[in-house]
C-alpha cells in the first residue's frame, strides 16, 4: 500500500508540470500570484526524482512552483511506512524463527 501512495503521489507531482502545447499555456495560472516585470518568455525547469519540481520560470527571474506542497511530503511518509513495515516483517520472521528452533518436536 505504500509503495502504490508514494507512486500516486509521485504521478501526481510529475502530472502537475505535463503540457503538451507551450509551457506558457501552464503557466498562465501561476501568473496571477507572480508579478512579472520582464517580458513574457517562460520556461519550465523539472525535477522528476525527489523532490518532485515542476517550476516555471519566467525570462525576468520570476519562479513558480507547479507541483502542489502535499506531494513531497506524502511521498516521504508513504516511503517512511514502507521502510517501517519492512523492519517489523523482517523481526517478526527473525522471532518466528528463534521461537520454532527454541520449541523441541
Amino acid at each position: 500500500m505504500s509503495v502504490i501512495g508514494a507512486g500516486l503521489c509521485w504521478t501526481a507531482g510529475v502530472g502537475s508540470g505535463f503540457y503538451l502545447l507551450d509551457p506558457s499555456e501552464i503557466c498562465d495560472v501561476s501568473r496571477l500570484s507572480v508579478p512579472l516585470t520582464g517580458p513574457d518568455v517562460v520556461n519550465i525547469e523539472q525535477h522528476l526524482s525527489l523532490p518532485v519540481r515542476q517550476t516555471c520560470v519566467w525570462a525576468g527571474g520570476a519562479r513558480y512552483d507547479l507541483v502542489p506542497s502535499w506531494v513531497n511530503p506524502m511521498i516521504v511518509v508513504f516511503l517512511a511506512a514502507l521502510a517501517l513495515s519492512l523492519v517489523v516483517c523482517v523481526a517478526g520472521l527473525v522471532t518466528h524463527r528463534r521461537r520454532r528452533r527454541a520449541v523441541p518436536n
